[in-house]
């Protein structure tokens, strides 16, 4: 039985790259979350802002804004600033400086599906909002 829309933790989805995209999307979507889609950074935030989703996962290498800028953007807004940033992405060094990327989670490419997944689900389960873990 599917739970209506209105009753799924919703996700917003802000990936560039299309294969990375459909696979996060599908695995979200077996575990019954609700996805929002957002092809760049610009979009990403305004879907963030319009929508409220109850997490947003990102990469860093996004056209129109990158994702440096979304996460500074999302944390600054009032609106935004309590919704639990994940980052994929394939830039080596990043676990060094994860902590001042204003996320709760970075995840490195390529992308465990579990990993993914557990932290999808502590992060929206966490209350308050969690802080940084990286996974690899």
């Amino acid at each position: 039985m599917t739970r209506l829309d209105s009753d799924r933790p919703r996700i917003l989805v802000v990936l560039e790259d299309d294969r990375l995209a459909q696979l996060v999307r599908a695995a979200l979507r077996s575990k019954d979350f609700a996805v929002l889609d957002a092809p760049d950074g610009l979009k990403g935030f305004d879907a963030a802002v319009q929508k409220r989703p109850d997490l947003v996962i990102f990469d860093l290498l996004l056209p129109a804004i990158d994702g440096w800028r979304l996460a500074e953007q999302l944390a600054a807004n009032e609106s935004t600033a309590n919704i639990p940033r994940v980052l994929l992405s394939g830039m080596r060094g990043l676990g060094e400086i994860a902590s001042e990327l204003n996320v709760d989670a970075y995840l490195s490419k390529p992308v465990d599906v579990d990993d993914l997944l557990e932290t999808v689900e502590r992060l929206i389960s966490d209350k308050p909002r969690g802080r940084l873990t990286a996974a690899s």
